[in-house]
């Protein structure tokens, strides 16, 4: 007797970020910022389940607003240091 079974996988998270001062350079996406103004971008996170948005190694004293109807959530950050990282996930 042979029993099969069916195991559901998840769907890999894709994360995607625009607005109008982001370049994408092999897969990787670059923000271009001018140091003590205030700049806003875009993340869209897709999986197959739900979708949160979380800063991490957030030196760049970012924010992250409430999550848009479309899915996507505003991200607000103010570079005062050349020296600054914001990972997204």
């Amino acid at each position: 007797m042979i029993t099969l079974l069916s195991i559901p996988a998840n769907e890999i998270p894709m994360l995607s970020v625009f607005g109008d001062d982001i370049s994408k350079i092999e897969d990787q996406y670059y923000l271009n910022v001018v140091v003590n103004q205030p700049v806003v971008f875009v993340a869209n996170g897709t999986d197959d389940g739900e979708v949160r948005y979380n800063l991490v190694q957030n030196s760049a004293n970012a924010s992250l607003g409430e999550k848009n109807a479309d899915g996507t959530a505003n991200v607000t950050m103010t570079v005062t240091d050349t020296n600054q990282t914001v990972n997204i996930r």
